[in-house]
């Protein structure tokens, strides 16, 4: 296992974590706030002040996710998100380090090279306005160390059961940040069966370590009497997820998903598609040990591709970092073989990262920002990115009525699928519908269904919506889309001591 680490060049290392770290400084920006981090964090203040996971706080995870950013929420209260950008600078460092010692070991080039870490890191980091520690983010690292001890133990002949009990606890970690994880463990288990007939205790070693990670998550899921509500909301409803196909207000369609694809990944798709092409071409020239560790690669790179379609019109740019690792080394390794043009295709990768970063420095401050105003569109892409970092009039104004009409108020919710406006008002979600489109569609009663929407998981029905409200009566509602005031229409005398005042566009309901 140490011969891993052998004949590295520290002095490239310490350029790679520099390379990180200014990679990340996007994210420290005091008013970036991803969607999906948004609501991991807001479900792990539920859990914090005594709320329990899907009973209290909805989103449709698994549960790992979840105890991920509790332990950071715990720990570090009002300065979560200052521990998790720092958290993801070692997290990026170690996996990059991990992937370009896995590349040299196993020779894709002949001499040492940086490229492989540098991509990885540049790739998963960028675009910066899509970067946040999501599923696919999380589920990196126990991927590189799956794949590192399936090595060990079925191409470099070191027997340890520790390494196959290990694949099958992270196997388990991968499938609890994200139900696709599983297509990781699937893909390691399926390369390797190509070359090598597991025995029964292998196989049930494995077995052991996945079946651990599952009990676990059985038992608190079991002592915190949530089994019910997980199975409704935790895995039922992700099938009306992949049926109704987006978010709340989203408008997704597979083309444009492709194009987001191939505009920040499109190198790295056709160098690693033609890497493949390549490395099976020559595939029984190659020494025996390149060609398991390329089979197990390739095995990886299809089933993460059927893990992302599965997503079906919903090609959403983080779902691709789980097949990044595996395609990039095809890539990397294709065009170092081309010596020169293939470098050159190899620095193309850093065109579209380096103009995002480039519109990041005149859209993080309004004083930059009136340089390029003239010149870009008023409701384009540019200007959205600086409503993003910097508070619009809307989000002004509900900000200033907060602080100045309703000072005592903590709480508030939001009759939308806006996460991160909680924490850009730096409120908690009163009611359990955090994930606000999961509540939306559950709410098949709704006129906005119009009577067309059929649930796998149970509705929420009038009835549970009343006694949520009276467990907890938000004092503070903003109303985006209308649907609280079919709520008020539902229920009239319950709801009938709300006053309603318009802030800009926004209806705002207050106690």
């Amino acid at each position: 296992m140490f011969r891993f680490l052998e004949n590295n060049n520290p002095v490239l290392y310490f350029f790679l974590l520099i390379f990180i770290i200014l990679l990340h400084i996007p994210l420290f920006h005091e008013n970036y706030y991803g969607i999906n981090e948004s609501i991991y964090v807001l479900c792990a203040k539920k859990v914090v002040f005594g709320g329990v996971m899907y009973v209290d706080a909805w989103d449709n995870k698994p549960p790992i996710i979840f105890w991920f950013y509790t332990l950071f929420v715990r720990s570090f209260g009002d300065y979560t998100l200052l521990a998790l950008r720092i958290f993801s600078i070692v997290y990026y460092f170690f996996s990059a380090l991990i992937f370009n010692q896995l590349f040299y070991f196993y020779r894709f080039s002949k001499s040492f090279h940086i490229w492989p870490g540098i991509l990885l890191a540049l790739l998963c980091l960028s675009p910066w306005y899509a970067n946040e520690l999501n599923a696919e983010h999380l589920m990196l690292l126990p991927t590189l160390f799956m794949v590192l001890y399936a090595c060990f133990y079925f191409i470099e002949g070191e027997k340890r059961w520790s390494y196959l009990y290990w694949i099958g606890i992270l196997g388990a970690v991968c499938l609890g940040f994200k139900y696709q994880g599983i297509f990781n463990l699937i893909g390691l288990l399926f390369g390797v069966f190509l070359f090598y007939i597991l025995k029964p205790q292998e196989i049930l070693t494995i077995f052991l370590g996945f079946m651990t990670v599952i009990l676990i998550v059985f038992l608190n899921l079991y002592f915190t009497d949530s089994i019910h509500e997980f199975v409704d909301i935790g895995f039922l409803y992700n099938f009306d997820y992949m049926g109704v196909g987006k978010n709340l207000g989203e408008e997704v369609s597979f083309f444009n998903g492709l194009k987001e694809y191939f505009k920040n990944y499109g190198v790295v798709i056709i160098l690693g598609i033609l890497g493949i092409l390549n490395y099976r071409s020559r595939f029984y020239t190659m020494a025996i040990r390149q060609r398991k560790i390329e089979t197990l690669l390739l095995s990886l790179t299809i089933t993460s591709a059927i893990g992302i379609f599965l997503g079906g019109s919903r090609l959403y740019l983080h779902y691709f970092i789980q097949i990044l690792p595996f395609l990039l080394i095809h890539a990397v390794y294709f065009a170092l073989s081309r010596r020169r043009w293939g470098r050159f295709m190899l620095f193309l990768n850093f065109i579209f990262p380096l103009f995002t970063l480039a519109i990041y420095y005149f859209v993080s401050t309004p004083e930059r920002f009136q340089w390029i105003q003239p010149y870009i569109k008023k409701d384009g892409w540019v200007n959205s990115k600086f409503e993003e970092l910097n508070f619009s009039t809307q989000e002004k104004l509900l900000l200033e009525d907060l602080n100045y009409n309703h000072p005592e108020i903590t709480e508030i919710f939001i009759v939308d699928f806006l996460p991160e406006l909680y924490l850009k008002l730096k409120k908690s979600c009163s009611l359990k519908y955090v994930n606000f489109s999961l509540t939306f569609y559950k709410m098949n009663w709704l006129s906005h269904h119009k009577g067309k929407l059929t649930l796998w998981s149970k509705p929420e029905q009038l009835s549970d919506l009343y006694k949520e409200l009276i467990r907890k009566k938000p004092k503070y509602i903003i109303d985006s889309q209308g649907i609280f005031e079919e709520w008020k229409d539902k229920i009239p005398l319950f709801l009938s001591q709300y006053k309603m005042k318009k802030v800009l566009d926004y209806n705002v309901y207050y106690l």
